[in-house]
C-alpha cells in the first residue's frame, strides 16, 4: 500500500516573494507593505480585490524561488512506487496551467492531475478523501482545521511566514523549510 503525501505549493515549495500581492498595490496606485497576517488583514479592500483579480498567471508565476534540493526530492517522491503525492492549492482553476508550467521550469515532474485547486475555499474535503499520512502547510487556517479533522500536518514556519508565526507551541510538527520537514519526517535522509 503507498504512503500517501499532499503538499501545499506557495510558500512551502515555491516562494512567490509576494509578487501578486506586490502586482496588486501597484495595480491600485498605492505603495505596498508586507503581509504580516494571512487574509490580508490590514489591507485596503480595493488592494484584496484586485489581488484576486489578477489572472495572469504567467508573469505572476514566472519566477518564485524554489529551494535547488525541492525538486530532486519530490521527483524521488513522485517516481518512488512506496508514495502517493498530490498538491494541494489555494489557487484558482484559471492559474492551473501556469502553475504546471512553473513547477516544470523548477524541475518538479509535476502532472496536471497531482494538483487539487480549492481557491478561497477549505482543503478538507480533498485531504479526507486523499488521507495522507502527512500534509505540508504554510497557511495557519488552512493548518488549525486539519489539526482539528485529524490530519496530521506538518508547519512550514521562518522569518519569510509572519503570518502562522503565532501557531508556534500549538502545532505539535514545524519545520523550518521543506526539506527539513521530510528530513525529521522520515520521507527522506
Amino acid at each position: 500500500m503507498k504512503i500517501n503525501l499532499a503538499f501545499d505549493i506557495d510558500d512551502v515549495i515555491v516562494w512567490t516573494g509576494d509578487r501578486q500581492t506586490r502586482q496588486a498595490f501597484k495595480n491600485c496606485g498605492k505603495k505596498h507593505y508586507p503581509q504580516t497576517t494571512w487574509n490580508f488583514a490590514g489591507y485596503p479592500q480595493d488592494v484584496i480585490d484586485e489581488y484576486y483579480r489578477i489572472d495572469d498567471t504567467e508573469s505572476l508565476f514566472r519566477g518564485g524561488l524554489c529551494h535547488k534540493r525541492i525538486p530532486y526530492h519530490l521527483n524521488n517522491l513522485i517516481d518512488s512506487p512506496k508514495y502517493k503525492i498530490i498538491f494541494v492549492t489555494g489557487r484558482y482553476e484559471h492559474q492551473l496551467d501556469g502553475t504546471v508550467r512553473q513547477l516544470l521550469r523548477h524541475g518538479i515532474n509535476i502532472k496536471k492531475e497531482m494538483i487539487h485547486i480549492v481557491g478561497r475555499n477549505s482543503k478538507m474535503e480533498i485531504l479526507k478523501d486523499f488521507n495522507p499520512r502527512l500534509y505540508f502547510e504554510d497557511a495557519p487556517h488552512h493548518i488549525t482545521e486539519c489539526i482539528k479533522n485529524g490530519i496530521k500536518v506538518v508547519m512550514i514556519t521562518n522569518n519569510k511566514t509572519p503570518w502562522n508565526h503565532s501557531l508556534r507551541g500549538y502545532v505539535p510538527n514545524v519545520a523550518p523549510g521543506l526539506i527539513s520537514a521530510l528530513r525529521q519526517n522520515g520521507i527522506i535522509k
